[in-house]
């Protein structure tokens, strides 16, 4: 039979969910010729170099992509004419079987990959991914789960276009406030589309349903600063093993994981500053009341910028009650006095937090955009800083979040409450603070 020309024209794409791999074509369908081509090859109407050299010009030319493998510069050829390849029955039969759809594509992809890792498969510009086999997984949405003090506890990644599993990559927690969860927050705060522009990790996380709220699954966080009925959740050991999850799955920069977090959420982020010194290399508050009762008993400075609305009527600029107020108006129920607590001013938090960092009282004016004005503190202990951003006229909202419009009446309730949103600083902001610090 005469040598088969490939010609593709469709590009294959790799998504993968928990450990499996799942191959799919642009349009979602595997064109049948393909499947012929391996059937073909399967019953030896084509010889083993020609279905090499097949393989290796659709994963040269990016057609077939897999995380496994890397894609390098190189001048070195491997095609050489006087080339001699024999290849695994077990791959045969693979092809045999998934051109006859009884194996998945997956199952037919990591033949393929095995075969690179032999060296039987070769390309100039391909290599094995050598640092951890482990990480197979490339850019792209996942959801993960991990049982943690006996519960079940789950949360949403985001991996970059630009991620490079030779490279570490930068990890930013984004936690989502009181009575939410991570896909509401990540729909909110857009985050992704950062993530996108400078090419880190970014992870939701959810909570554990607020007593009471089960029903309507309101998420919170045990920060140690908010009622603490609303939530006993073991959180901080939590984190200790999404990273260690992390780890193992993705080729992360553990000296450059980073925290920020809404209300709630950004309590949350002053907890792991406290008691994760050696994880967290800097956390970035937004709209967080602190405690008048809270304590940061490291002795480890953490970088820190704390953005913060003075309009915001649920953790007030100036202090006072605070504990999950506005959750309670927006949906129209009467606040316990139970789930009241006093909190400090915004300013008493920063003087907190120069203190902690060694920070002297002098200050730049870092960043101002209409609205929004930054102070930094930064002549600090160990490269640290301390930087507030306020807004004039931001509510208890996120800096430049997409309201959720199509929830309609709801949604102008909601905001009744919350107050305005400030344009004037957003996940730009956060990140060029966040991406001066690592740890030492």
């Amino acid at each position: 039979m005469k040598k088969l020309s490939l010609i593709v024209v469709l590009i294959f794409t790799i998504g993968v969910v928990g450990s499996s791999i799942d191959v799919s074509a642009e349009e979602g369908i595997v064109p049948e010729w393909i499947k012929s081509t391996a059937k073909f090859w399967a019953e030896d109407s084509i010889d083993d170099m020609t279905f090499v050299n097949a393989m290796e010009w659709l994963i040269q030319n990016r057609i077939i992509v897999t995380p496994e493998l890397s894609l390098v510069g190189s001048s070195d050829s491997n095609n050489g004419s006087d080339r001699k390849v024999v290849v695994p029955e077990w791959i045969k039969n693979n092809a045999r079987f998934w051109s006859d759809n009884q194996i998945s594509n997956s199952d037919f992809l990591s033949g393929i990959t095995y075969l690179y890792k032999e060296e039987i498969v070769k390309s100039p510009n391909v290599v094995v991914n050598e640092l951890n086999p482990d990480w197979t997984l490339g850019p792209g949405d996942y959801e993960f789960s991990l049982t943690n003090d006996g519960l079940e506890r789950k949360y949403l990644v985001h991996i970059p276009s630009s991620y490079d599993v030779t490279k570490s990559t930068p990890v930013v927690f984004n936690l989502h406030g009181g009575g939410g969860s991570g896909e509401g927050h990540r729909d909110k705060t857009n985050m992704n589309e950062n993530s996108e522009k400078h090419g880190y990790i970014v992870v939701y996380p959810n909570g554990i349903p607020a007593k009471g709220f089960e029903i309507v699954n309101a998420l919170n966080w045990n920060s140690g600063m908010n009622f603490k009925t609303l939530s006993q959740a073991d959180d901080v050991s939590f984190f200790l093993k999404m990273i260690n999850d992390l780890k193992n799955q993705f080729n992360i920069d553990e000296k450059r994981i980073y925290s920020t977090g809404f209300s709630n959420g950004g309590q949350m982020s002053y907890r792991l500053a406290c008691e994760l010194p050696d994880k967290i290399a800097a956390i970035a508050p937004v709209g967080a009341p602190v405690n008048v009762e809270a304590s940061c008993d490291s002795s480890s400075p953490t970088p820190i910028m704390i953005i913060h609305g003075k309009k915001d009527p649920c953790a007030l600029y100036e202090g006072g009650v605070c504990g999950g107020g506005c959750f309670y108006k927006s949906v129209g129920l009467k606040q316990s006095s139970k789930t009241e607590v006093m909190c400090m001013d915004v300013d008493a938090v920063t003087n907190n937090w120069k203190a902690h960092n060694g920070c002297s009282d002098e200050f730049k004016i870092t960043y101002q955009n209409d609205d929004v004005e930054c102070k930094t503190y930064n002549i600090c202990t160990a490269n640290s800083e301390v930087m507030l951003c306020t807004s004039n006229i931001a509510g208890h909202t996120w800096p430049s979040e997409v309201p959720p419009s199509k929830i309609g009446v709801l949604n102008d309730q909601i905001y009744s409450v919350l107050g305005d949103i400030t344009y004037d600083i957003s996940n730009e902001q956060i990140w060029k603070f966040f991406e001066k610090h690592s740890l030492e």
